[in-house]
């Protein structure tokens, strides 16, 4: 935390690109700026990230228990090594896995959106209540509802398996 406070107190006060003031800054022997001769050239300019969207449908299957089915999140990739309910890119995908008979009892709930740095996701829960922990034809596990909090979940996935408070 003091380093980081005191390299910001430093590009505010001295090394600033408009007018870098080399001769007070206790860095400057070890500048790479200064050595190359042109402080006012740093920080490098970072390439402006494009941001993009993308619709996710995200599988809530949910036992009678409360156990909840999660895998974890392949690296790279977003939420990557996390714990999350299935992904998929469209919804007919999601009711492939889940199977014609089951298909029914399928429930959309709210969308909703989750904005990262660089992508804002269009978050699509649908929910299916299982009577037993039946095994899934995608990769993951069923989760007791106790354990679920002990785990690494996203930000939005937390959020939306809270159970509501009165």
């Amino acid at each position: 935390a003091r380093y980081t406070q005191g390299m910001m107190d430093l590009g505010a006060t001295l090394c600033s690109s408009k007018n870098p003031t080399c001769s007070a800054c206790p860095l400057a022997t070890r500048c790479v700026a200064k050595a190359l001769g042109s402080p006012e050239k740093f920080p490098l300019k970072t390439r402006k990230l494009k941001r993009s969207a993308q619709s996710i449908w995200l599988l809530w299957a949910l036992a009678e228990d409360g156990a909840v089915w999660l895998s974890q999140r392949p690296a790279p990739g977003v939420w990557a090594g996390l714990y999350c309910l299935p992904l998929f890119d469209e919804r007919k995908a999601l009711q492939a896995v889940v199977g014609q008979p089951q298909e029914s009892g399928l429930q959309d709930l709210p969308p909703f959106k989750h904005v990262l740095t660089h992508k804002d996701l269009h978050l699509n829960p649908v929910l299916i209540r299982l009577r037993n922990r039946q095994i899934l034809p995608i990769e993951g596990q069923w989760v007791d509802v106790k354990q679920v909090a002990r785990l690494g979940l996203p930000a939005p996935i937390k959020k939306l398996l809270q159970p509501p408070t009165d």
